[in-house]
């Protein structure tokens, strides 16, 4: 089977971010946004809030609950998430940096990938 184009990888990785994250909380982003290069792969997520979530960062402005929530959670999840983007990819990832803004609804996940070819 012949490799993926750059932009197929980068659908297939937001189709796999927009499917973890409803299994992890029970609803998807209002977007996701990829790009990927020879060594980064860059996901952005924008509307990452569940409504109850939303009530919770009225009580703690800084949203620490919610990113040490969502931390956990992506952590649980990483594992077999990571195994079917280094799939798609055709590659391996080395390297990670998450990060939650719950004032922004934003998530911003960061690999450092090694690909094949």
């Amino acid at each position: 089977m012949p490799a993926m184009s750059k932009g197929a990888c980068e659908a297939k990785v937001c189709e796999l971010f927009t499917k973890y994250h409803k299994d992890m909380v029970g609803r998807g982003t209002k977007h996701v946004r990829t790009m990927l290069s020879d060594e980064l792969l860059l996901i952005e997520q924008d509307g990452v809030l569940t409504k109850e979530e939303q009530n919770i960062l009225r009580f703690d402005e800084n949203g620490r609950l919610i990113k040490d929530i969502r931390r956990r959670l992506f952590e649980a999840y990483r594992n077999r998430l990571e195994k079917e983007i280094e799939q798609v990819i055709g590659g391996t990832i080395t390297f990670l940096a998450f990060d939650i803004q719950p004032v922004n609804e934003k998530i911003r996940v960061i690999y450092s990938v090694e690909r094949l070819g």
